[in-house]
């Protein structure tokens, strides 16, 4: 068995991409007026090229070459730092290293299976 990384041992990146789903949808607050301006000004802030607007985020954890990421779309946030403070950011990073253990886990038992015993002379 090997022990698990730990987040300090691990390098985080993360990166936001176009969300494919238009918002609309997204919001159902019961208030129609305030559910079709948030999706307003979701729009109005795409259309300025202000990607956090509406995005999907991707938390990735390295480590020797191996590489575990994490999703989350229908993402609305100010910047980076805003979504940094929310809880999502702690959660997706808890995955991406849960996933990336799991992974090394894996490998390390591929690669047990190629030990040779040695025989005492």
């Amino acid at each position: 068995m090997i022990r698990e990384l730990t987040e300090d041992e691990v390098e985080f990146d993360l990166t936001i991409e176009e969300m494919d789903e238009h918002p609309q949808g997204f919001f159902a607050t019961g208030n129609k007026k305030a559910d079709a301006r948030a999706v307003a000004s979701i729009i109005a802030r795409l259309k300025s090229g202000d990607l956090w607007a509406w995005c999907v985020v991707k938390v990735t954890a390295s480590w020797g070459g191996y590489r575990e990421s994490e999703y989350l779309g229908g993402c609305s946030y100010k910047d980076e730092r805003d979504f940094k403070r929310d809880d999502c950011y702690a959660d997706m990073k808890a995955a991406a290293l849960a996933g990336l253990n799991a992974k090394l886990r894996a490998e390390h038992e591929k690669l047990r299976g190629l030990e040779v015993l040695r025989v005492p002379e």
